[in-house]
């Protein structure tokens, strides 16, 4: 077992949260009594304490382990707001890893305490931030209409589980923007390194709607907030937005079926936001005292989910359909 001495040039990211670590193979996370035999979590408390000269032991958390064999990304929580956002990304698989075979050479998740995508590539693999695609290839363009329970993602930590690989999707192709486990609708795949970048920067502003289900029956007071905008987690304000109340809405019950209360009605809502927090439309109809039931994304931009797409079945689509 090595002895771990980690260096300034062992860190691939750092910011007043987070220190993310290139570990090497051989470098033990697990912890350990003997103290002949370090782990990585040690190891970076003892760097950053002789770094910046502290007197007692700096706050560090850690939400994700590589076995000894193998190498890669290793991110840390520097602060209480980090550890806290660690362990809702981790949990909910937020966070996006890739792997070839036993090194992990990126991470990424959104960070709502900067409201900035933080992307961390290894040291040892030539993987940019950005998608790209060769330039030789055929664009692809593809909506799924996501069904409920299902990870917006290709890989899954358990068999029980239900993601994007189970649905004989074309491969080489990436989700653009994410949709939680618990919501549905359309969902964009591509190839297109650019069309991913430039829905993924969240300064370009682009109107997502989607069909809400909420406990209750808002009044108009209600949805003027919604419309100028709520706090939620975190203390953030939302952008004005659109909201409105749906007379009638002719969809699938979803599977399973939502909770209802015999006594409480429920009512569809429609809304159209230009930002994309951490389930902040749940967040948003929570804040005016109706949850969200039930979420279906209807549209990203120009680009509607066809009514006659079946849930859980997917569709090519032209490039002149994407437009943003």
């Amino acid at each position: 077992m090595k002895i771990i001495r980690i260096s300034s040039n062992d860190i691939i990211f750092e910011d007043d949260n987070y220190i993310a670590i290139d570990k090497q193979i051989g470098w033990d996370m697990s912890q350990s009594l003997d103290k002949n035999k370090t782990n990585l979590f040690c190891a970076v408390k003892s760097f950053l304490k002789q770094r910046d000269r502290l007197t007692h032991d700096p706050y560090l958390s850690l939400h994700h382990k590589l076995a000894v064999k193998s190498s890669g990304v290793i991110i840390f929580g520097k602060t209480k707001l980090a550890n806290n956002l660690l362990t809702e990304l981790f949990n909910n698989q937020k966070v996006i890893i890739k792997q070839k075979q036993l090194h992990t050479y990126f991470l990424s998740f959104f960070d709502t305490i900067t409201n900035k995508l933080i992307a961390i590539e290894s040291l040892h693999e030539s993987v940019k931030t950005e998608y790209k695609t060769d330039e030789t290839d055929e664009k692809l363009y593809y909506i799924f209409n996501k069904p409920y329970n299902v990870l917006c993602q290709f890989t899954k930590q358990h068999e029980s589980e239900t993601a994007l690989c189970d649905f004989d999707l074309p491969k080489k192709i990436y989700p653009v923007g994410r949709l939680d486990k618990d919501s549905e609708g359309l969902l964009l795949l591509t190839n297109d390194g650019k069309t991913i970048n430039k829905i993924a920067n969240a300064d370009n502003d682009k109107e997502k709607t989607y069909l809400v289900q909420v406990d209750g029956l808002p009044d108009k007071s209600k949805i003027a907030q919604l419309r100028a905008g709520v706090t939620i987690k975190g203390g953030y304000k939302t952008k004005p937005c659109k909201a409105a109340i749906l007379d009638q809405v002719d969809l699938p019950d979803r599977v399973p079926p939502i909770r209802t209360r015999k006594s409480i009605p429920t009512c569809w809502l429609k809304i159209t936001i230009t930002e994309g927090k951490n389930r902040q439309i749940r967040q948003m109809t929570a804040a005016v005292g109706h949850p969200t039931l039930r979420l279906i994304r209807v549209a990203i931009g120009k680009i509607r989910l066809p009514d006659d797409l079946a849930i859980g079945t997917f569709r090519q689509i032209d490039e002149k359909e994407v437009s943003f």
